[in-house]
């Protein structure tokens, strides 16, 4: 190309445009990619000024990007099946809580839902707030998000705002100096937030915090530094913080009873964990793995028949997992026989209604055509069904019916689906 115009290499194709002829045009500085036969340059032209303020010369510096740009796209590839790769195990760790085989359970859309969002949580370092009722498995999702995190071979430590003395949470939390107050010991003591140093900390029941300390712990969040109780020296960690609550720290916030600015830095990654009124189709797996495991606790082999199971289904459990897993040891303990029937449960149990019962009457408006009457008792029974069941599945097995046909006729009647 020595000897050649710029114009002449552009034309044989050697280069597929010239720094040289943009610069010539805007008679200023101009940055290109230039394709040379395999290669791919980076070149910027710049204009060099005679005294008339004309172009003499035209500078051009190129620097070769083509092994840049193939590591790039590498990089790319190396991601994207990073990524596609973490998406299946994402997938068959779900799978495998549908069928009761992991951490907990997830048979329910709802649980699945929250397995998948947790797995993804745990890649990160992002603070996380579990909500949810008392006895849902707050802890649960918890520990699973640690287990699948980069911090998992480092501690978890977990404090109960709701269960330590507000005297007492300050130097649980953060330690004190040697003589820091009365009754301290000689040689200080070591916080559960420093203990957790390159790990996770686990504030349960957030919502009970006092206010004194949510100051101290927003220090934490925002610059990963504290001082120990009587101490001036900031102690620098590196932790990440998953917080738990059964309240509404909305209306906590609203009645100054929780930092707005505390809430919003707990708030980043929001997990809400439904009731398992909510979520019916985790009833029948977590009865076969709670019966599993107190039949082994206790050395016995009791079953549950199918018509006690399905008092169980109807039952609202608003003690939710926790008491699930208590009535099911208790069962396995007070029941004679190896089979759990009806009669051995609890009376507020037993003597719940079964809304397809002969009391339950359905009835059509007056004299009306088959058809219409029909169509009624139809309409009455899967609005029925539905409103105990709360779940499509467990409408569909309760009436003997396809779910995609229990989804068609509750949309054809106007009932909003949860």
């Amino acid at each position: 190309m020595v000897g050649l115009n710029v114009k002449d290499i552009v034309a044989k194709g050697l280069f597929n445009k010239s720094s040289t002829l943009e610069v010539l045009k805007t008679k200023s500085k101009v940055t290109i990619l230039q394709n040379v036969t395999d290669r791919v340059v980076i070149v910027t032209g710049t204009p060099l000024f005679d005294e008339q303020g004309n172009i003499w010369r035209v500078v051009s510096r190129a620097r070769d990007i083509t092994e840049l740009n193939r590591w790039k796209n590498q990089t790319e590839e190396e991601r994207r099946l990073k990524d596609q790769y973490y998406s299946e195990l994402v997938e068959m760790r779900v799978r495998q809580m549908t069928r009761g085989e992991g951490d907990f359970v997830a048979g329910s859309a709802a649980m699945q839902q929250v397995v998948e969002l947790a797995m993804r949580v745990a890649r990160t370092d992002s603070t996380v707030l579990v909500r949810g009722e008392s006895g849902v498995g707050k802890e649960v999702v918890t520990k699973f998000i640690h287990r699948n995190s980069t911090r998992k071979k480092s501690a978890l430590m977990k404090i109960n705002c709701a269960a330590i003395p507000e005297n007492l949470l300050e130097s649980e939390l953060f330690g004190y100096e040697p003589g820091a107050f009365t009754g301290a010991m000689k040689k200080g003591k070591v916080g559960l937030i420093e203990l957790a140093d390159h790990g996770t900390l686990f504030l349960d029941e957030i919502g009970e915090m006092p206010l004194a300390l949510q100051a101290k712990l927003l220090q934490v969040i925002q610059e990963r530094t504290f001082y120990r109780v009587g101490g001036t020296k900031p102690i620098e960690i590196d932790i990440r913080i998953i917080a738990a609550t059964n309240r509404e720290l909305e209306k906590l916030v609203e009645e100054k009873k929780f930092r707005e600015d505390l809430f919003y830095r707990l708030n980043v990654i929001p997990i809400t964990i439904p009731p398992l009124r909510e979520r019916k189709d985790d009833i029948v797996p977590l009865l076969g793995r709670f019966l599993d495991k107190f039949n082994k606790k206790h050395q016995m082999d009791k079953k549950i028949s199918n018509d006690a199971f399905g008092y169980l289904l109807r039952y609202r459990w608003p003690g939710n997992i926790r008491e699930l897993e208590n009535m099911v040891e208790q069962l396995v303990v007070i029941t004679p026989a190896d089979l759990i029937e009806p009669l051995h449960l609890p009376g507020y149990i037993r003597n719940l209604p079964n809304p397809l019962d002969k009391q339950d009457k359905v009835t059509v408006p007056g004299v009306v055509s088959l058809p219409e009457a029909i169509e009624e008792v139809e309409k009455q029974l899967f609005l029925s069904a539905y409103e105990n069941c709360k779940n499509t599945y467990q409408t569909a097995k309760m009436l003997g019916v396809s779910q995609p046909t229990v989804v068609r006729k509750l949309k054809k009647y106007k009932q909003n689906i949860g």
